[in-house]
């Protein structure tokens, strides 16, 4: 198919892009659980095991290629695996910065964890969400509007300055349910404009606007002198989540 790369804005044969990594949908699937192993949709309509996946024709090759080197590949070797957790594990075996019974936090720098890296990744995830209508298994779609950070995001998506006004923040969790799931971008209720999503272990806030206050942009993986790298459990969060989900949701046979 040919048409506008959202990306780099110029007409070239498009591919067909995952809004959501596809490595993901491979690390959710079970090949030891009898005759369906795809792993199970849950939207507030339905509950549904499928193989179908969020993609679309919005990328030219060159443009999907400069997102798996610039952050899918690294992200995709520290995720949770099914047997090991690759960052975690490394962080687990370092010295925290400080550390309480919910939350320890660790020095990005003197890790030598590429924080920017991950942080490219969850603004292009994001950024994705909001150029193009993506239609979950139920047909209802997912709403995400970046407003005039959109341009920006896709600015430094090309190799520009990481966009003034965002903050990328960063859970690596340590509970069985976010390991095992993951999920697509979505505004969190409150007074600011934040946006959630986590993958296989990795929970991402993103906070935008002029007025962020000091203490949210201090912690920014790309921008802040800090890069702190935040490990909890986010368990709370998805039951809770999952579980307004499943009160409406209704079983639906396997696609």
């Amino acid at each position: 198919m040919f048409g506008v790369c959202k990306l780099c804005l110029e007409e070239k044969r498009l591919v067909d892009s995952h809004l959501l990594p596809a490595f993901l949908y491979r690390l959710c699937r079970e090949p030891g659980a009898g005759t369906n192993p795809n792993p199970i949709a849950l939207t507030a309509k339905i509950a549904i095991s499928t193989s179908k996946q969020m993609k679309g024709y919005l990328l030219c090759r060159d443009c999907e290629h400069r997102f798996h080197v610039h952050g899918e590949n690294w992200v995709a070797r520290q995720v949770y695996n099914g047997t090991v957790f690759p960052l975690l594990d490394r962080l687990s075996s370092s010295s925290a910065a400080s550390k309480t019974e919910e939350l320890a936090i660790y020095d990005g720098n003197a890790l030598g964890v590429e924080t920017g890296t991950i942080a490219y990744f969850a603004l292009s995830v994001l950024w994705r969400a909001a150029v193009r209508k993506w239609e979950m298994i139920d047909r209802e779609r997912i709403s995400v509007d970046l407003g005039e950070y959109e341009e920006a995001i896709r600015r430094f998506l090309l190799g520009g300055a990481f966009p003034a006004g965002v903050v990328v923040m960063t859970i690596v969790c340590t509970d069985e349910i976010s390991r095992a799931s993951f999920c697509s971008p979505s505004r969190k209720l409150g007074p600011r404009d934040e946006y959630s999503f986590f993958t296989r272990g990795l929970a991402f806030n993103i906070f935008i606007g002029s007025n962020l206050p000091e203490e949210v942009r201090m912690f920014c993986w790309a921008s802040s002198p800090y890069k702190a790298l935040f490990v909890a459990s986010y368990e709370d969060k998805v039951f809770r989540a999952g579980a307004r989900l499943r009160a409406t949701a209704r079983p639906l046979v396997k696609r």
